[in-house]
């Protein structure tokens, strides 16, 4: 039997995440499905890392922040039983899409005006103004809304190495995004989303539009 599931992971606070697992994930977070080529380096991954068991087609999104001034190390390790994971990661942003939603024409009518600037009406007939011309006034109307996209900034299947190492200048929003193939081990195993953080100190200065940083 094959499961097909979207499983939504939010990063708030070490505590929401420990509340959040289940038994099976808390045993995730004791096992490593990590082969030599990942480097894990001198990073903290205790605050935003998330462990979830997981099953044959399953997505799952894992959001989180990237915060100013801090160096990133984020990769995915899965059980070997799952079969190839992938994942990527996106910067969601907002944008503007304006279309038209209709578009009106009206018929203006041009009457002749006395010296008082009121209407004229002809002294033969004083129910008639005089018409002098008539013009279309067109008037369009647009639908506007805000929504939000998404920006690919790493895919492990396109990616020269398997870890996604980014140093931040602006604290942002990230999506991680892990897809388990449908052909894997029917009774589920491990998802291991590990990001790691540290600090690189602060900004000095701009040169040539790079920014120095200092510890």
């Amino acid at each position: 039997m094959k499961y097909k599931s979207k499983i939504l992971l939010f990063f708030a606070s070490a505590f929401m995440l420990g509340i959040s697992y289940n038994a099976n994930a808390q045993r995730c977070d004791k096992q490593d499905f990590c082969d030599e080529s990942i480097d894990y380096g001198d990073y903290d991954y205790r605050m935003q890392s998330s462990f979830v068991v997981a099953y044959p087609g399953d997505t799952i999104e894992y959001k989180t922040v990237l915060y100013l001034r801090k160096q990133y190390n984020i990769f995915v390790c899965a059980d070997p039983e799952l079969g190839d994971v992938s994942y990527k990661i996106v910067k969601p942003f907002r944008k503007t899409i304006k279309k038209i939603k209709s578009i009106t024409n009206d018929t203006v009518v041009e009457y002749k005006l006395d010296e008082n600037g009121e209407i004229a009406y002809p002294e033969e007939n004083n129910y008639e103004p005089v018409k002098i011309g008539e013009h279309i006034d067109r008037d369009t109307i647009w639908d506007i809304k805000r929504v939000t996209d998404e920006k690919l900034i790493y895919d492990s299947r396109t990616g020269k190495t398997p870890i996604y190492n980014k140093v931040v200048k602006r604290t942002q929003r990230a999506f991680v995004y892990v897809y388990v193939p449908e052909d894997g081990n029917p009774s589920g195993g491990c998802v291991n989303i590990y990001v790691g953080k540290k600090d690189i100190g602060k900004r000095v200065k701009y040169k040539q539009g790079k920014a120095s940083w200092v510890k």
